[in-house]
C-alpha cells in the first residue's frame, strides 16, 4: 500500500492531484465494501453486479437493447427507479470493461450525465481505477514489470491502457504514442516536449528514455522516461 501521509502531503500542495488521489481511494473502498481484494484487479461486471446486490436492484445490471444507444457505445438508464448498464454486443471485452466502469462510476459518484467535461474525466478515472485499483497495480508491476501483454491478460484490457494506467497509480513518466495521438502520463512536474519532439523520440529514444513495445497494436509504442 501507498503511503497515505505523503499521499496526503502532496494533495494538499495540488489541487488536481488531491481529485485524483480521492478517485484512487474511492476504487479501493469501493471493492472493500463489495468485499473484494484491491490487490487483485476485479472485472467491472462482477463489481457491477455485486453493486447491484447490495443496493437491492432488481433491474438486469447489463441490458443490450440498440434503441437504448443510438450512436453511443454504452449508457446509463433508469427504469422505475432502479439503473441498467446499456452495452452494445459488439464492443469489444477490453473496451466494454471500461465503459462499464465508466457507467458504473456515475452511481458511486451519485452523479448522473450531465453533459460537463469534468464529470466525464472523473468517470473515465475511476472506471480505470475500479478495473484496476493501485494496489493491484503495483503488485503486477512488481510481478512483471513492462511486459505489458501479461498485465493485460490479467486485467482484461489493451496493453496501451495498461501502459497509461501504469503512469497513473505509480507515476511513471510515460508517453502512449500512436499513429493520430500522443497521450501522456506520471507527475505534474515531468514536462514532456511538444508532439513532433516525442514523436521523433518514438523513432530514436534519446537518453534516459526507454522504448515499450504494444504487441497487440504494433503500430503503438510507449517511451518511457528514467
Amino acid at each position: 500500500m501507498d503511503n497515505c501521509a505523503a499521499d496526503a502531503a502532496k494533495a494538499q500542495s495540488d489541487p488536481r492531484l488531491m481529485d485524483l488521489l480521492h478517485l484512487e481511494s474511492l476504487a479501493i473502498e469501493f471493492y472493500f465494501r463489495l468485499g473484494f481484494d484491491p490487490a487483485e484487479p476485479t472485472d467491472t461486471f462482477t463489481l457491477a453486479k455485486r453493486y447491484w446486490q447490495l443496493k437491492g436492484w432488481r433491474s438486469e445490471v447489463i441490458t443490450r437493447p440498440p434503441s437504448l444507444l443510438g450512436d453511443r457505445p454504452a449508457c446509463l438508464w433508469w427504469l422505475r427507479d432502479e439503473p441498467s448498464i446499456a452495452l452494445r454486443r459488439t464492443v469489444a471485452i477490453e473496451i466494454a470493461q471500461h465503459m462499464v466502469g465508466h457507467e458504473l462510476s456515475h452511481l458511486i459518484l451519485e452523479r448522473p450525465h450531465d453533459g460537463t467535461v469534468m464529470l466525464e474525466r472523473q468517470c473515465d478515472y475511476l472506471g480505470a481505477c475500479l478495473m484496476a485499483p493501485r494496489p493491484a497495480v503495483a503488485r503486477m508491476f512488481k510481478a512483471h514489470g513492462w511486459k505489458l501483454r501479461r498485465i493485460a491478460q490479467a486485467v482484461v484490457a489493451t496493453e496501451t491502457w495498461v501502459s497509461l494506467r501504469l503512469g497513473e497509480a505509480l507515476g511513471f513518466p510515460l508517453a502512449a504514442i500512436s499513429p493520430k495521438l500522443v497521450r501522456t502520463r506520471g507527475p505534474e512536474d515531468f514536462v514532456w516536449p511538444d508532439e513532433g519532439t516525442i514523436r521523433e523520440f518514438a523513432r530514436q529514444p534519446g537518453p534516459g528514455l526507454t522504448k515499450v513495445r504494444i504487441s497487440d497494436q504494433p503500430a503503438r509504442i510507449v517511451l518511457v522516461a528514467d
